[in-house]
């Protein structure tokens, strides 16, 4: 039978006064059948982002045709004529739209491509969020799903350009960096050992997701916690050092000082003198 839900907030045919780049304007949950077909004339004023969820359909945008599968997402520009069909029985999709003065200058700075396949599962809990600030329009809640929009964007490219499996390695070595990184024994071959991958495998899935090796994230994880010890503890600089597993002091200072181009002792009367300590 399938079914549809649409949230829209109460003023929809215009954005809110309330001065910001985009205003969120929809949010909708579909499961349709068959016989469901949808077309636009393009006449309408509004970004719109589909997520897949299960089974399959064909998304028509600006005369470029797609597919939305689970955990596919597509997007379009306002004043683009859209229009979509299921391709198999209760395909489930929800989507939300969005408008203002810099609705399509922000989806198109993100440098997605129209589709974006293997985005992941449907992040439900925030498109709820999205239905109940539709729900409220309180000026706190516009401002709210701005942020929400954002973060629903982020989520649709978390693994463009990177396959399943160098995603999966990718979480694995940054949850293990980040509760081993303190050891001074601990660095690149001792975490592809912890994966079980060869050390050239690991990079080669890390590059691909992070965009830097998995040494250069090793490393500014100590970098970040031994910046955040120099500012907020009285800790000797030789101890930061062996906090953050880099216990050779010209070693440990050399990095601190490419990183934030002074000293750990500069670095710290630095943000003494910025917190008027």
């Amino acid at each position: 039978m399938g079914f549809r839900r649409i949230v829209t907030r109460p003023d929809f045919m215009r954005p809110p006064d309330l001065p910001l780049p985009f205003h969120a304007r929809s949010a909708g949950h579909y499961l349709l059948d068959m016989d469901y077909v949808r077309g636009s004339s393009g006449n309408e004023g509004f970004v719109e982002v589909l997520w897949g969820i299960a089974g399959a359909g064909e998304m028509e945008i600006a005369g470029e045709s797609l597919r939305l599968g689970a955990g596919d997402v597509v997007w379009k520009l306002c004043g683009e004529p859209h229009g979509y069909r299921p391709l198999s029985p209760d395909w489930e999709l929800r989507w939300f739209t969005f408008d203002g003065p810099s609705a399509d200058s922000f989806v198109r700075s993100y440098g997605y491509p129209r589709q974006l396949e293997g985005a992941g599962p449907c992040p439900t809990e925030l498109f709820l969020e999205l239905e109940s600030g539709l729900r409220e329009m309180s000026p706190y809640s516009q401002r709210r799903m701005v942020s929400v929009v954002a973060a629903l964007l982020a989520l649709a490219g978390r693994r463009l350009g990177a396959k399943g499996e160098a995603c999966r390695v990718c979480d694995r070595f940054v949850e293990l960096a980040q509760a081993k990184y303190p050891d001074k024994n601990v660095n690149v071959n001792t975490l592809s050992e912890l994966l079980g991958l060869h050390r050239s495998t690991l990079s080669r899935h890390f590059q691909e997701v992070m965009r830097m090796t998995p040494g250069e994230y090793l490393g500014r994880l100590r970098i970040q916690e031994a910046l955040a010890l120099l500012e907020g503890t009285d800790l000797p600089v030789s101890e930061i050092a062996a906090r953050v597993g880099m216990p050779n002091r010209s070693h440990f200072s050399r990095a601190l000082r490419k990183a934030g181009g002074a000293s750990p002792v500069e670095l710290r009367s630095r943000y003494r003198a910025l917190g008027g300590d």
